[in-house]
C-alpha cells in the first residue's frame, strides 16, 4: 500500500505570502488609477501631474507596474 503526503515545505508558505502581496499591489493599481480618472486639475497639480499623465496612468492595466518619472532638477523618481 503507498501512501502520500502533502509536500509542505517552508517554500510553500513563501509562495503564498508573495502571492499575496502580487495581489494586493494590483488591487492597490486599480483602486489608485481609478482614482485617477477623477482628479481635478488643481488637485493633479498638488500631486505634480498633468490630465494627460493621469490619464495615460489610468488606462493602464493594474497588472502593470507605474511609470517611472523624475522630476526635473531633484534627482527623485517618483512612481505613477
Amino acid at each position: 500500500m503507498t501512501t502520500f503526503q502533502a509536500n509542505l515545505t517552508p517554500t510553500s508558505g513563501a509562495h503564498s505570502i508573495a502571492l499575496f502581496a502580487v495581489l494586493r499591489v494590483w488591487r492597490r493599481n486599480q483602486h489608485t488609477r481609478a482614482q485617477l480618472k477623477n482628479l481635478s486639475i488643481e488637485q493633479l497639480r498638488d500631486i505634480g501631474l498633468t490630465r494627460a499623465q493621469a490619464q495615460g496612468e489610468a488606462k493602464r492595466a493594474f497588472w502593470q507596474a507605474g511609470a517611472m518619472r523624475a522630476e526635473p532638477g531633484e534627482g527623485r523618481t517618483h512612481e505613477l
